[in-house]
C-alpha cells in the first residue's frame, strides 16, 4: 500500500495536489491559487498551504493504515490442542 502526492498545475500558479492511493480508493484533492487578485474564495490556499495540508492528510492516512490490524497480525485461535 502506498500513498502518493501528485501536483496538477495546468495554469501557472493555480492547481491542486492529489493524494492518490494505489489500491483504488478515491483520491483527495487540495486546491491552491497563488495569484492574489484571483483568490475569489476566502478559504483558498496558497501552493505551500495546499502542499502542507496534502502532506498532513497523507501522513494521517498512512499512520492510520499502519495501526490497523490485518489478518497477518492477528493471533491464531487454535480449535484443537497443539501437538508437540
Amino acid at each position: 500500500m502506498s500513498i502518493r502526492i501528485i501536483k496538477h498545475e495546468a495554469v501557472p500558479q493555480t492547481g491542486s495536489f492529489e493524494v492518490r492511493y494505489d489500491e483504488g480508493q478515491p483520491s483527495r484533492y487540495f486546491y491552491f491559487e497563488d495569484v492574489p487578485g484571483r483568490r475569489l474564495r476566502s478559504g483558498q490556499m496558497t501552493m505551500e498551504q495546499a502542499l502542507e495540508a496534502a502532506k498532513a492528510f497523507a501522513r494521517r492516512e498512512r499512520d492510520q493504515r499502519r495501526n490497523t490490524p490485518t489478518l497477518a497480525h492477528m493471533p491464531i485461535r487454535r480449535t484443537q490442542p497443539a501437538i508437540d
